[in-house]
């Protein structure tokens, strides 16, 4: 009875350290999961700020905008879009940073 009580001991030992184990990993593929989706959501903010700067950029030209009133609303708007992304940037390294305290 009392090799069974070791032996039941360290069965539980070794299934603690195997689930501990277990739990690091999982949470060491969420923080990679993580940090992937969020570094793919600021690549689609750079580019969506490229494109609209390049539209701004664009619709000066074509419609004469250059150097007009209308022109200083298309910088105006653009830089309000440029505000917006990086703010969302900022959100996002917000919100990963409560994963990365569980380590």
């Amino acid at each position: 009875m009392v090799d069974q009580s070791h032996a039941l001991a360290k069965l539980v030992r070794e299934r603690k350290a195997k689930t501990a184990d277990t739990f690091e990993e999982g949470k060491a593929k969420a923080q990679e999961a993580i940090e992937h989706t969020i570094a793919a959501q600021k690549t689609a903010l750079d580019y969506s700020a490229k494109q609209a700067k390049a539209a701004f950029q664009t619709a000066k030209q074509q419609f004469g905008y250059a150097g007009t009133p209308a022109a200083t609303i298309a910088d105006s708007m653009q830089r309000g879009v440029e505000v917006v992304v990086e703010a969302q940037k900022e959100l996002l390294d917000v919100m990963k940073e409560p994963v990365q305290t569980l380590h």
